[in-house]
């Protein structure tokens, strides 16, 4: 964090984590599978052709998340997901398959309300590329309270 005024910057104190002691878990944030569209799965061809690769269980491709856990880091070349590809993706019922827009967005921590526009591409660039509304709530109201606990701070900004 930068601060123009450094008494303000010696105020300032990282947000307290929200989730510390009981993270929430992919699984919370998952559709249902059994209304999933199928654009979403990996066609059985991509799969064997992984397989038949000389390093297969080498390799870290297609980084399988573990639902129970939190998601690791998704970001914004998810449309280009592949099975091939180093990005997140998930291994339900024995079948992979990308995340959605919506579950990226519940991920990001966008609330159910937020209304997803444009195209699969477009969303998954700008949700991958989202600050976490919630992460800047917590980091803004810490600003604020730094900026509320130096009482010189008005007077100084009016000079």
């Amino acid at each position: 964090m930068g601060f123009k005024n450094k008494s303000v910057f010696d105020n300032f104190k990282f947000p307290e984590p929200t989730t510390l002691n009981k993270p929430p878990t992919l699984a919370q944030v998952l559709e249902n599978e059994s209304e999933m569209d199928q654009k979403y799965y990996f066609s059985e061809k991509a799969l064997a052709g992984l397989k038949q690769t000389k390093h297969f269980t080498s390799m870290n491709k297609g980084r399988v998340q573990a639902l129970d856990q939190p998601c690791n880091t998704v970001g914004a070349h998810l449309a280009k997901v592949s099975i091939n590809s180093t990005d997140p993706i998930l291994l339900i019922n024995n079948r992979y398959r990308m995340f959605t827009p919506r579950e990226v967005a519940r991920i990001q921590s966008f609330p159910e309300s937020f209304i997803l526009p444009g195209s699969k591409t477009v969303l998954y660039r700008a949700l991958g590329n989202a600050v976490p509304p919630v992460l800047m709530w917590e980091v803004t109201n810490s600003v604020i309270e730094a900026m509320t606990e130096d009482h010189n701070y008005e007077e100084k900004k009016l000079q």
